[in-house]
Order: structure tokens, then C-alpha cells, then sequence
């Protein structure tokens, strides 16, 4: 079989099974940690016009992995012992450049980020570093000093941003999940255009240590996988109160939905999954009214770029960053947020989901577009205000585009919502297609 063939999997290719399948087969011995590793790796190879790697040590993971498999035999396996994770490259592993997509940024991590620490102490093997937009300050991915990302089901369009290489490996069986970060919906973008789970818990839930930051105040760590259930099992590593929360998941939640959908221009197919999400929950949901979400979403863009151009300034200023990062911040310069309208679209978020609300939107307006056509100015209308309102979010998978592109749905919900919003998530999971393996374009058996 050619190299071109093999690309052309079905979901029943062993690189695209889930953290539970794969646990499964090293329980029973049908699959070993090697095997996962080997899968993973096959699948960078394979999908490696998306760039969606920065930086991988493979004979590092295929050592851990040897390890893993003693644990399992002698019945020593942790959690998540064997599992193929990626880390986005804001955020620390120790050794690897921690470039937060700049290329002048050529420092190498000295240690993990706490997070990465806490899923390695469970036995997950971090291949290396994801690509992203530079500096976290975009949602298209395009970042030409690390490659160019791209889509994992069509490498001619945007894997989204900023955590666009986290999206687009998870897609693409690279890894089984990955690491990502959020300040106004760069978890839940590009789990939306590569078809993936995306989860931006509540601002402060996961430790910041060792993360290369944003907007401090908005930043957030969170897992992207194939599956709810994968989310569940990395935020039960990561968050100590994970399944103290359950309780939370059976009570009686309360759908809202945005008046007029904010009104945001949105795609019919990106609509049509989102009707088809609210269907599943009781009828009559309550309307939000907020501020119009372009100006909502323009004012949190001021802040982000003026909290990245202090953060610049306290190490080499805007010196290694490229020219379409600096002409970002020349946009933003001089410009002052409207903070007050910030405050009072948090304000009425919070008033509206109370302590049972469930707010049901689509995550981004449009499903992923052509790499090289400018990044349409909306995408970020929707997801910025889980970040506003320090409120947790996900994203999942419901349906696709007429080009056969994924588009999602996502959920918000009170502060400390996490583990119910996942269980959601996972409920609606079969009704509303889920995870799909990519079919790379282009290629023919």
C-alpha cells in the first residue's frame, strides 16, 4: 500500500481510537504503549503538510512508552499511563523550545508547566510541542516562521487559532489528546474547524505556571481529544476535585440561547447544527440580550493585544516577532477597550446563567475557510464571552459544511460547571455525529 493510501484511513484505524479504547487494549494486551507511539507517529508523517508539530522527540516518547508497558505488565499503570499527548508551544515541556509561536522567542523550557507535570505523573507520554498563531494573538494559525498550520481534513484551509496545531493533531490521530489555551476562544476555534472536543474551563480551575500568557486575567488552560469522555479523563488528572463535581451533572440545567444569535453573521450549515444541538434540550429556552457581540469581541481583541505588547516589553520588546504580529499590534495602538461595555456584557452573562444556565451557541460563526484568505473578523464573536465572564465552556463537534467541513456547537455554564458541561457533551455525542477521522484532500490510493 502506498504512503498516499494509508493516508486515506477510516476511523477504525487504530490512531484515531480514544484514551479509553487504547486504555482498553494495553489492559487486555491487544495494543502495547509502543503501539500507540508508533500510531501517533505514522500519523505525523502522514499528515505532515499541516504543520501541525513544532518541535517532537519521537525516540523520547518510544523510551516512555517501553516504560509504560513494565508498568502495565507488573499492574503498576497510572491513569493515563501510555496515552500520546501534545502541548501547545506557550505552554512549558521541559527541554523543548518555548517559543509561544514567536520566532525570536528561542528559549527551552527548563522544567513543565504544571499541567504538563501533573499529566506526565500519570503516565501520559508528551510527544513535543503543537504549532500555533504567534503569540496567541489570532485565530487562523497561519505562522510562517514554524510552517504554516493547516486543516486536518483539508490542508488547504485554517486549522483556527490560536491553538491551531493542537486542534488540527488531535484530528489527524497525531496525538490522543493535546494541550491548548484560551483567552477568547483558542481552545474551542480550532476544536471547531479540525472536528474535535474542546474544553476552556472556568478562569483559575488549572494551574497558569509555566504558560507563556496573553491577557492574565482571561488566559485558560484546556484538553483537546476525540471524545467527551477523553476530556473527562484528562480534566480527572489535572483537576484534584474532578469527580466531586458529579453530583453537578444530574441537576435540572436551564437552556439559554443569544437573542438573535447576537447577531452574528453565521453560516446556514453552522445554524442548522446548533438548532440541531438545541433540539436535544428542553423547549422554550430563555433569550439572552447582550451588546452587539462585534463590538463586544473588538474591545476584548484591545485588550489582548495591549496585555501581549507588556508582556513583549518585559523581555526583548518587539524584537523576533514578524511583521503580520507587529502590524496586529499597530492596529491595536492608540485605541482604548471600552472596558465598561466589557464589565456589563460580563455583568448580564452572569445575571442570565445564574447558577443552573446552560447558554447553547454555536462556537464560531463559519466553518474553517481557505488558508489564504483573511481571517474573517467574526470568529471570535461567540467564544469571547465564556472568557469575559470567566465561565467554562466546550466545544464539540455537530455536524458539517456543505465542503464537508466540521462545524460545532459548544456550551457555557456557571463557574464550576466543568464536569457537567462534559457530560453534556458526551449525551449529545451520538446524536450529533461527533468525531469523524479526516479523509485528507488531494491524495488517491
Amino acid at each position: 500500500m502506498t504512503a498516499e493510501a494509508r493516508s486515506l484511513v477510516s476511523a477504525a484505524d487504530s490512531r484515531y481510537d480514544t484514551v479509553s479504547r487504547w486504555l482498553a487494549r494495553f489492559a487486555d494486551g491487544s495494543a502495547t504503549p509502543v503501539d500507540h507511539v508508533a500510531a501517533c507517529r505514522a500519523a505525523a508523517c502522514d499528515h505532515a503538510a499541516i504543520h501541525a508539530v513544532a518541535e517532537a522527540d519521537w525516540d523520547a516518547a518510544e523510551s516512555a512508552a517501553r516504560e509504560a508497558e513494565i508498568r502495565w505488565r507488573r499492574g503498576e499503570a497510572r491513569p493515563l499511563e501510555g496515552i500520546v499527548f501534545g502541548v501547545k508551544s506557550n505552554i512549558a515541556l521541559r527541554g523543548f523550545r518555548w517559543s509561544a509561536g514567536i520566532a525570536g522567542r528561542t528559549r527551552r523550557a527548563a522544567q513543565d508547566a504544571e499541567i504538563v507535570a501533573r499529566l506526565r505523573d500519570a503516565g501520559a507520554i508528551a510527544l513535543g510541542t503543537l504549532s500555533m498563531h504567534e503569540g496567541a494573538l489570532g485565530a487562523t494559525g497561519w505562522n510562517e516562521a514554524f510552517g504554516i498550520g493547516a486543516n486536518a481534513h483539508d490542508p488547504g484551509r485554517t486549522p483556527g487559532g490560536s491553538s491551531g496545531g493542537s486542534g488540527a493533531a488531535v484530528a489527524a490521530g497525531i496525538c490522543a489528546f493535546a494541550l491548548g489555551t484560551d483567552t477568547m476562544g483558542s481552545v474551542r476555534i480550532p476544536a471547531a474547524y479540525n472536528g474535535v472536543f474542546g474544553l476552556k474551563p472556568g478562569h483559575g480551575l488549572l494551574c497558569d505556571h509555566g504558560i507563556f500568557p496573553l491577557l492574565r486575567e482571561w488566559d485558560c488552560a484546556g484538553p483537546l481529544a476525540r471524545s467527551a469522555a477523553c476530556i473527562d479523563a484528562v480534566m480527572a488528572v489535572l483537576d484534584p476535585h474532578w469527580s466531586a463535581a458529579g453530583a453537578e451533572t444530574e441537576k435540572q440545567w436551564r437552556p439559554l440561547v443569544l437573542e438573535d444569535l447576537g447577531g452574528v453573521s453565521t453560516e446556514p450549515a453552522v445554524i442548522a447544527a446548533f438548532e440541531r444541538a438545541l433540539a436535544c434540550f428542553p423547549p422554550a429556552p430563555q433569550t439572552v440580550a447582550l451588546p452587539p457581540l462585534h463590538d463586544v469581541r473588538f474591545a476584548g481583541f484591545l485588550r489582548c493585544a495591549e496585555a501581549l505588547e507588556s508582556e513583549l516589553a518585559q523581555s526583548d520588546g518587539r524584537a523576533g516577532i514578524s511583521a503580520a504580529l507587529a502590524a496586529t499590534l499597530d492596529h491595536a495602538r492608540g485605541r482604548v477597550a471600552d472596558n465598561a461595555l466589557l464589565a456589563e456584557t460580563a455583568r448580564r452573562l452572569t445575571a442570565a446563567i445564574g447558577d443552573d444556565g446552560v447558554l447553547i451557541m454555536p462556537t464560531a460563526p463559519q466553518a474553517a475557510f481557505p488558508l489564504r484568505q483573511h481571517g474573517p473578523a467574526n470568529q471570535a464573536d461567540f467564544t469571547c464571552l465564556a472568557n469575559i465572564g470567566g465561565f467554562p465552556a466546550i466545544s464539540f463537534p455537530a455536524g458539517r459544511s456543505d465542503a464537508g467541513m466540521p462545524v460545532a456547537v459548544q456550551l457555557v455554564g456557571p463557574r464550576g460547571s466543568e464536569l457537567p458541561l462534559v457530560a453534556m457533551a458526551q449525551r449529545l455525542e451520538a446524536s450529533l455525529q461527533g468525531y469523524r477521522a479526516p479523509v485528507m484532500k488531494g491524495l488517491t490510493s
